[in-house]
């Protein structure tokens, strides 16, 4: 239902301007997945992934727009891309 409890945190990560993203390795019965995770001042939303990949980045963010905080996301950008320029790796 739409008052479930699980769907508040995803709401309530949809609607904040600023989230910090992330994401870390997780072992599942001995193979390696992701852990990632968005979280801002009221909720922490997370997902496991098999990828450390740009599908996993918008499958956690999803239609989310606003400011993103981050140690490091340079890795879902093209090779050549500079630090500055993160808009290379949030186009779907």
């Amino acid at each position: 239902s739409s008052d479930s409890p699980f769907k508040k945190p995803e709401n309530k990560r949809k609607k904040s301007n600023i989230n910090h993203v992330d994401k870390t390795s997780w072992f599942q019965n001995g193979t390696l997945n992701w852990l990632w995770v968005m979280a801002n001042s009221t909720v922490s939303y997370f997902i496991t992934h098999k990828n450390r990949s740009k599908k996993a980045f918008f499958e956690l963010i999803q239609a989310w727009t606003g400011i993103l905080a981050n140690d490091n996301l340079r890795h879902l950008c093209e090779k050549d891309a500079s630090p500055a320029d993160m808009s290379c790796s949030l186009d779907p």
